[in-house]
């Protein structure tokens, strides 16, 4: 499952323990939520929005259910793509998240780099992948 904005969805389920049940009943694995749309973070984890995307993440492992964060690439340049890559890796150190899914949309407002941009992206998963959060803090 796939979230892109996290506050209405649990407003409709009521409350964290809802959609929870509801996440485990679907047997979901996974839940994907927006991070960060270029160099920003996303709304989902700004503000008062920070501590209800820890509550979920914490509920959803209880039920061994991971959160991974979702971003949208823009990597117009290579130092933009750098500054895209530290930002998410920085958001999934300090949210705890599972991993990190790269939406590379071929749309003209989303990711609009070349070959060597999306080659730094790559580094930088290598890299998260390889070291644990911790290690990836002078990213």
């Amino acid at each position: 499952m796939f979230i892109w904005k996290l506050k209405p969805i649990l407003t409709a389920e009521i409350d964290i323990p809802t959609f929870v049940k509801k996440s485990k009943k679907a047997r979901l694995s996974s839940v994907w939520i927006k991070v960060a749309d270029g160099e920003v973070a996303y709304e989902n984890i700004r503000d008062s929005m920070a501590a209800t995307f820890k509550s979920v993440r914490d509920a959803l492992a209880a039920e061994r259910i991971g959160i991974w964060g979702w971003h949208v690439p823009h990597g117009l340049d290579t130092p933009t793509a750098a500054k895209e890559a530290k930002l998410v890796a920085k958001i999934a150190r300090r949210f705890g998240l599972a991993g990190i899914l790269m939406d590379a949309e071929a749309e003209a407002n989303f990711f609009r780099g070349t070959e060597a941009e999306a080659s730094l992206y790559r580094l930088f998963a290598a890299c998260i992948a390889r070291y644990s959060w911790q290690d990836t803090r002078d990213l």
